[in-house]
């Protein structure tokens, strides 16, 4: 077998005292292949690869194992798990009142995977096919879905009542049994990454990485971050480097590894080894709205408030639980969306005016702006047709926080460099939220079909009242200040990707469809920064399916069972 060139390497922070048995730099002699990340798809491809004895693999990860006996429990998913999450802000974002937001980015073995809100769902046929029309062969639908893999109760007495409100508003609203065969619209049941036999929390370490620990050809190194990889003559060192440390770390580590736009590196005193202004943009998330309703009339016992305002029934459903394996606790973030097209949203008349915003281009690379407006005509199709979600409105049977994601942003942020302390300093992320007026204009229209749904008689016989933004604002303006300055809008749904695209590099990309880094060789991305636009879901199962499809694209480069 071709073992590459010799013994891959990457340079290291000083690891943590419980690694000392590690060097300062790392040289892989034993390894034939480095994994920056052992997060969600770190684990996926550390797991894949060495299913073939052979060959050897290195994960790094900055986190460590938590071992902390709350996260398998699906009930705490509600509650932020800040203790596996870093600690970084972005900069002000312009249209959310200046103000600077937390940065969803895990250090944890797992990744997001440990700390999300357990949704495992897919987006329509049509968003990933956008992929494979960006110049990305075998990345649409069909070359996905082999790689989906599927996992799923308890119910809250009202929730019924919840589902049946969107069959009151005629709105030409879709019922799937489920979403996961590529229709991905419309009111349906969504699975959880969670195991049926235990109800507890299923994630890449507990799939992936666990039941193969014991693997001779496998090493996990946590607790130490990767500062640079090495290459020589434009190659990494060794055999390939997978880097796999999502979509915040991933374009930082390029950087500071010397990939990236060339005025940005030599700023930062940083040699460039290849000139590739697309590392770091085109960054996508999915901005989430926070309004409220009370139910004046609710007559359903019990409601998912009473876990945390009544400690006797709280207590009960943590016996239940434990005893059972049953009751609310079983429960993450719940499992029901809509998932909603434009055209159930307003007439067509109404999307054409809509989508008449125009904006003019930003000052970016010519060769991004292409992809850029590439990615916007898809856009603009998918927000035409029935067949793919411009708005995602998941919910329980409590409207106090009732959420509204947009699906199709046009805006696109970025991860660059902080130029005068590359190397400590965090990655800069700025999301440039609402920068395009398309989404703004997308949010209102999903806030007013939000008033709507909670003005069915279902909700009438319950005495819904709107509590935010507030029923007394009517204008498009009133409505954007109050989401904007009250902070019930945020930049993020926990959904960072897109930031090292996978396009053709005249368009702005950075990897290639086999995820190999334009302009270097032996070095691979594979994870949600690869995506080229941000699908109408959860992350967390197209995660999975990119990793699964990054493993084979590697042992078919190198030969592996």
């Amino acid at each position: 077998m071709d073992r590459g060139n010799g013994a891959a390497m990457v340079h290291l922070a000083q690891p943590s005292s419980t690694n000392h048995d590690y060097t300062h730099h790392i040289s892989n002699k034993l390894h034939d292949f480095i994994i920056i990340g052992g997060g969600t798809s770190g684990l996926v491809l550390a797991n894949r690869l060495t299913e073939d004895p052979s060959t050897t693999v290195l994960v790094i990860e900055y986190g460590h194992l938590d071992n902390n006996s709350s996260i398998p429990i699906p009930y705490n998913a509600n509650f932020n798990n800040n203790r596996d999450l870093y600690n970084i802000s972005s900069l002000p974002v312009k249209h959310l009142n200046n103000k600077p937001f937390p940065v969803a980015a895990a250090a944890t073995v797992g990744g997001g995977s440990v700390v999300n809100g357990m949704f495992f769902d897919r987006a329509s046929a049509l968003d990933y096919d956008a992929w494979e029309a960006l110049g990305n062969p075998g990345w649409g639908w069909e070359g996905l879905l082999p790689y989906f893999i599927n996992l799923p109760p308890w119910q809250w007495p009202a929730l019924p009542s919840f589902v049946d409100a969107f069959r009151e508003m005629d709105r030409g609203i879709e019922f799937p049994r489920e979403g996961s065969d590529g229709s991905g619209v419309g009111v349906f049941w969504v699975a959880s990454s969670q195991d049926p036999a235990t109800q507890t929390r299923s994630d890449a370490r507990t799939a992936y990485y666990d039941p193969v620990r014991q693997r001779t050809n496998l090493h996990l190194l946590t607790g130490t971050k990767v500062e640079t990889i090495l290459f020589r003559d434009k190659v990494a060192i060794g055999k390939e480097v997978i880097l796999a440390a999502g979509a915040i770390f991933s374009p930082n580590i390029l950087h500071l590894s010397g990939i990236g736009p060339r005025e940005m590196l030599r700023e930062a005193g940083i040699e460039v080894v290849s000139d590739l202004p697309g590392v770091g943009l085109n960054f996508q998330d999915h901005p989430t709205a926070y309004l409220s309703w009370n139910l004046t009339r609710n007559t359903f016992s019990p409601t998912p408030q009473d876990l945390t305002t009544n400690a006797t029934f709280n207590a009960r459903a943590k016996e239940e639980y434990d005893l059972h394996q049953t009751g609310p606790y079983t429960e993450a973030r719940g499992n029901t969306a809509a998932f909603l097209p434009l055209s159930n949203l307003l007439t067509p008349s109404q999307i054409a005016s809509l989508l008449n915003h125009s904006t003019p281009p930003p000052p970016l690379p010519h060769s991004y702006l292409h992809g850029l407006q590439t990615q916007h005509t898809l856009l603009h199709h998918a927000l035409l047709t029935p067949h793919s979600a411009a708005l995602e409105l998941p919910f329980k049977a409590d409207p106090s926080s009732f959420v509204l994601a947009l699906q199709k942003p046009f805006s696109r942020g970025s991860i660059t460099l902080n130029t005068t302390h590359p190397a400590t300093a965090p990655p800069v992320v700025d999301y440039n939220t609402l920068s395009h007026p398309l989404d703004a204009a997308l949010l209102l229209a999903g806030t007013a079909f939000t008033r709507s749904y909670f003005s069915v008689p279902t909700f009438e016989t319950l005495g819904a009242e709107e509590v935010l933004p507030g029923a007394n604002l009517t204008s498009p303006e009133d409505l954007l200040s109050a989401l904007t300055k009250n902070g019930l809008l945020m930049p993020s749904f926990a959904h960072p990707s897109c930031s090292n695209a996978m396009m053709p590099e005249g368009m702005g990309g950075v990897v290639s469809p086999s995820l190999e880094v334009y302009g270097v060789r032996g070095l691979r991305v594979v994870d949600a920064s690869v995506m080229p636009m941000i699908p109408a879901t959860h992350l967390c199962a197209t995660v999975y399916a990119v990793a699964e499809k990054g493993a084979d694209l590697v042992k078919e480069r190198w030969g592996l069972r």
